[in-house]
């Protein structure tokens, strides 16, 4: 097991904002990557299809989501899906 911080903010340690996690748990509780150029976590331009992949980390394995014309719809898709499989450890985007 590991320490968590629920906001995602690894500086802010009030005992409100830590939880106990796995690391797979933990890992859920990430934001969005770097190299991410949608600005969603999950979401990705298929060039193939024209659309916006979605797809989701659940024990280790890439699941596929859908493919949509809006990102909105894509975003959305991602989030359901996060809360589905990840539950309380489901990373929303946050205001910091």
């Amino acid at each position: 097991m590991m320490i968590d911080h629920i906001n995602g903010i690894s500086t802010d340690n009030r005992i409100a904002n830590l939880r106990l996690a796995t690391k797979s748990q933990n890992m859920h509780n990430i934001g969005v990557g770097t190299t991410n150029t949608s600005g969603s976590k999950g979401v990705h331009w298929y060039e193939r299809k024209k659309k916006w992949h979605v797809q989701i980390r659940v024990r280790g394995t890439r699941k596929h989501i859908g493919y949509f014309s809006d990102i909105a719809d894509a975003e959305a898709a991602y989030l359901a899906a996060a809360d589905e499989y990840q539950g309380q450890f489901a990373y929303h985007k946050r205001t910091q």
